[in-house]
Formats: structure tokens, sequence, C-alpha cells
């Protein structure tokens, strides 16, 4: 959900001009085990700042069930134990939720908000922990979750509309609906039948309703016959 959004840091780290950059900790790439890779694929905050912190912005709420962070790879790792990291809702109906991150040293954290984010979230801030380091150090912020949609909407930006049965909601990221699709649309994302397809489907229901009527004038099953193609119809018309 981080990647690409934009990233702000409360100082730049000053050696070697135009790297250490709040984004490098939202570009998808990781370090390796040199300092070249980890100056230009990580942010980090100036020493001389006292109260350091990285955040993100989201441009759609996000609705977040986990955080990993990757730490520097060659040296340093240190510096990151015991990060707060807090969560800040679209309004004023929820407070902050702040977790603290480990205090052992380790390449890459996981935080798996306890008791869950029950809000859709709007930034993510981290700042340095209790551990008397200098600096903030941040080498890529991966945030899972999925984008808050208002109802019948789905997407990325929540540019889409659902098509489910009875107006009922979708899968954000996918617009598959557990109610089933409303007639007319079809498929896992419930897309609209192609207008050709529509006509067959309708052509077909009506042969073959036009042939059981025939055959019910001279067979005692016929009543149970039309039964039998008014299921088969509805089950192949709306979720075809």
């Amino acid at each position: 959900m981080a990647l690409k959004q934009r990233a702000e840091q409360s100082s730049q780290f000053e050696y070697d001009d135009g790297q250490w950059l709040a984004e490098y900790a939202v570009d998808g790439r990781i370090p390796n085990d040199t300092l070249r890779s980890s100056r230009s694929t990580c942010s980090q905050i100036s020493v001389r700042d006292k109260s350091p912190w990285w955040k993100v912005s989201f441009t759609q709420p996000v609705e977040i069930t986990r955080f990993i962070i990757e730490n520097r790879r060659q040296c340093c790792q240190e510096r990151l134990k015991n990060f707060s990291l807090t969560v800040y809702p679209v309004n004023d109906s929820y407070k902050p939720i702040t977790y603290r991150g480990s205090d052992k040293v380790k390449t890459t954290y996981s935080v798996v908000p306890s008791p869950r984010i029950s809000f859709p979230v709007r930034q993510v801030k981290i700042t340095e922990g209790f551990n008397n380091e200098k600096f903030l150090t941040l080498c890529e912020v991966f945030i899972f979750g999925e984008t808050h949609c208002l109802k019948n909407r789905y997407g990325l930006r929540c540019e889409r509309e659902c098509n489910c049965v009875n107006q009922t909601s979708c899968f954000v990221h996918s617009g598959g609906c557990p109610s089933g699709c409303a007639p007319g649309y079809t498929g896992l994302d419930c897309s609209e039948v192609p207008v050709g397809k529509m006509f067959f489907l309708n052509t077909l229901a009506i042969s073959e309703m036009a042939a059981l009527t025939a055959l019910s004038k001279v067979t005692p099953r016929g009543t149970l016959a039309s039964q039998q193609l008014q299921h088969t119809e509805t089950k192949g018309f709306v979720r075809q």
C-alpha cells in the first residue's frame, strides 16, 4: 500500500547530497550489503535532528493489516530497534494508535497490529526509539492491506462500481461479489455480459422453452420438464 506514496522526513542527512531521501523507503527496493546500495535505497535523517521522524501519506484511505520494515544490511542495524510506529485515522472519530518495535537488532521487522486497526488510515509515522541513537534509517517500509472504499465501490482509487445482486458490497481488491453477481453481470469481478452473449443466452432460453412447451403436449411429464427448464434457465442466465 505504501509503494510510491508521498513520503516525508523531518530532515535530510548531510552526506552525499541527493541521497538518503524519504521516498527511498517506499520505492520497492531493498539494499544489499554495500554502503553505495544503502545510500541510494534507504532514507536517513540528519544527525543534528533532535526529534527525527519519517512519514508516508496515502492518496486514498487504507485499511492496514501488517507492516514490514527493512533495516540496513552492511552496518548500523542497532539504530532501528525500539522504533515507534503510529497510524493516524482519516478523521477525529478515532484516536491515533502507536505500536512499539522490537528491542532486538533485526534485519527485518514485522509489526502485526494488536489490537487490529479498526479505522481507515490516512498516514503512518515512524520515529526513533529510546536507544540513544542519533539516526533514524529506513530502507523499505512495506504496508499491507487494501484501499478503504465507500459502499458499492472498489479499485485502487475506488474508481469502479460493484455489480452485486441487491446492490450489496463487493471485494475492494477484485470487485467479486460474495452475494453473487447482479443479472447481466458475470465472472470473478462481475463484469457486464457482452451484448452478443446476452442475445445468445436469451435466444437459447426461448428456443428451449418452445421445445419443452411442445413436448408437454405429448407427455404427462410436461409440467416437470418445464420446471426443470426454469431452474436451468435461471442458473445459466444469472451466473454465467
